[in-house]
């Protein structure tokens, strides 16, 4: 991992952190790089939460985001899967 990436703790609730089979995945991100980006990595990086990845949100520092929001080192993320329910 060179200067230009950083890794990324992404934290996980429900049937994402269920698939998971734990509370965090981590993925390696370019510096610079977009909600949109880190989605990709961590469909790429981790299989097995893609599906929910890509049906679920992201919230950087609790605050739900856009794919064009630049993700920082030190910002916590956490994916908030759809959930569904009466």
């Amino acid at each position: 991992m060179g200067t230009s990436s950083f890794k990324l703790d992404v934290l996980l609730f429900g049937p994402a952190a269920a698939s998971a089979g734990c509370s965090s995945v981590r993925v390696v991100c370019d510096v610079g790089a977009t909600c949109d980006a880190v989605r990709e990595s961590l469909c790429a990086q981790h299989a097995a939460i893609a599906s929910i990845v890509r049906a679920g949100r992201l919230a950087v520092n609790g605050v739900y985001v856009d794919g064009a929001t630049v993700i920082g080192a030190g910002d916590e993320v956490a994916l908030v899967s759809l959930v569904s329910g009466g």
